[in-house]
């Protein structure tokens, strides 16, 4: 990438960073503060109605926001037509819902479902009217503004709504006004700050933008689909309380991963596509974020393969000390997510989102079945399938990637296998402190766990020799030196080489 491209690229990524940090505490404060009011079937519950309105959501959108983004030449009409057929779609899915919500409940036998899936439903108004103007924030790769409307629109939702009637006894209830207020404030300050205009129904310019958003509408639904099988699964075969276990778990493993690597794709789709047909700079900047993102991520979830117990009880309470082993094993599986989330990226910036379709079907056909197989054998069973299905879209995704840019597979690997070592690092440190306070209560020994990763994190990452962990924390330290105080900056910059940076 240019320099300038970089720059613009590199302050997009900064933006979500703090995006991550913010949104990841303010997740865990509430989830913490949420489990210990809610029983684990009111998790279960409002997980299992989310699947359903999560794969409307990707039906409603038609894969027009990723559209917009990749489009080399976009108009006034583009943008109305596209925030026309989004209405449309929205309007379609709620009144659906609403008809059917009964039925759905019936087949999962939760006769409580119906409702809080037709007002869950009522989301997607706000979700298809904004997504234009969001979309629009990313293409400009404005994800200064997409922070403070993101952060705001949590706070409102969850903080203030989510977590005040959970107190007031609304049980599964709190966690859906929770989740409607959060996307309507998201979608209307989308709205104010970036807006569209009238809607409008162009059929030219839609042609434009459908062939490409269907496939990524596809591949994304297939994908969603095979993420939420093992959710439906143990919705319909098992239990709510199993269910709110398994879905708590997850969602803690991917909080570092989607709020990273995901987010980091976010930005990166954008960017890649303004480089589309330049497939060395794209190799370039594909090895980057990979050497980057395992950095970040692998340490954190290293850490909780080696502590799960301390980590999940510390967070949620004891009654969820039953899904400490299987937390360990969906962290293993993060590991292979958080790399083929970027190979992602770059196949939709190369416009092959019918190749990424054909790829999240397998992914949907090998975790559907191993989780179905293996679904009596508890949910340990289920988490190793999740494992094997993940592992299996990691290596298919990037021979893909390799195969468009012409990389090599040594370098894919040697570019993870240095963050291993900062991880194992960490991990071995964080397991050696949670063995030895067997006699503190779990709060502590989380909050004492937390300390020591992160002391262990910037003790490694400053003096681990380079020839061990490459010079992507150069390379990181240098696009961001300016961000660091000034008491230490020059001691850093001394301690990487980078006095000219100074």
């Amino acid at each position: 990438m240019s320099d300038s491209h970089t720059t613009q690229t590199i302050r997009g990524v900064n933006w979500n960073i703090l995006r991550i940090i913010v949104q990841n505490t303010m997740t865990l404060v509430t989830t913490a503060i949420l489990a210990r009011i809610l029983s684990p079937a009111d998790f279960g519950l409002a997980a299992l109605a989310t699947v359903f309105v999560g794969l409307a959501e990707m039906i409603a959108t038609l894969g027009l926001g990723p559209a917009l983004i990749q489009h080399t030449r976009l108009d006034r009409e583009h943008l109305q037509a596209a925030l026309g057929l989004s209405l449309i779609m929205g309007v379609i899915l709620v009144t659906a819902f609403s008809l059917f919500a009964s039925s759905l409940a019936v087949m999962f036998d939760q006769a409580e479902l119906a409702p809080i899936i037709t007002v869950l439903s009522f989301s997607l108004l706000g979700i298809c009217a904004g997504i234009v103007s969001r979309s629009l924030l990313m293409r400009e790769l404005n994800f200064k503004k997409l922070f403070f409307i993101d952060t705001f629109a949590y706070i409102v939702g969850y903080l203030v709504i989510g977590v005040s009637l959970a107190t007031l006894g609304y049980g599964v209830w709190s966690l859906v006004c929770g989740a409607i207020t959060t996307q309507t404030a998201s979608s209307l300050a989308c709205i104010l700050l970036r807006p569209v205009g009238r809607p409008r129904l162009t059929r030219n310019k839609l042609g434009d933008l459908v062939h490409f958003g269907t496939g990524v509408s596809l591949a994304s639904i297939v994908n969603y689909a095979a993420s939420n099988t093992d959710n439906l699964l143990i919705g319909k075969y098992l239990s709510p309380n199993e269910l709110g276990l398994y879905s708590r778990s997850f969602q803690l493993v991917m909080l570092p991963v989607i709020r990273i690597s995901g987010t980091l794709s976010t930005v990166l789709f954008p960017s890649y596509s303004r480089i589309q047909d330049d497939n060395i700079r794209l190799m370039r900047a594909y090895r980057r974020a990979i050497s980057s993102t395992s950095l970040i991520i692998f340490p954190v979830l290293f850490s909780v393969m080696a502590a799960p117990q301390t980590i999940i009880v510390g967070i949620f309470g004891d009654a969820w000390e039953s899904a400490s082993s299987t937390l360990q094993l969906l962290a293993f599986a993060g590991l292979f997510k958080s790399i083929f989330h970027l190979a992602g990226s770059i196949i939709q910036a190369k416009g092959k989102v019918y190749v990424e379709l054909r790829l999240q079907s397998i992914y949907l056909i090998i975790q559907a079945v191993g989780i179905y197989v293996f679904l009596e054998h508890g949910l340990e069973a289920i988490a190793t399938v999740v494992i094997l299905a993940s592992f299996w879209l990691y290596l298919a995704k990037t021979a893909v990637v390799l195969q468009l840019l012409g990389g090599r597979w040594t370098d894919f690997f040697a570019d993870q296998g240095k963050s291993i070592v900062l991880a194992l690092w960490v991990a071995a440190f964080v397991g050696a402190v949670d063995l030895s306070t067997p006699f503190l209560n779990n709060t502590t020994r989380l909050a004492l766990l937390m300390l020591t990763g992160l002391l262990a994190y910037i003790i490694g990452f400053l003096f681990i020799p380079a020839r061990w962990l490459g010079d992507t924390p150069a390379w990181l330290v240098r696009r961001n030196l300016h961000l660091v105080p000034k008491p230490i900056k020059q001691p850093i910059a001394r301690h990487f080489g980078l006095e000219d940076c100074i």
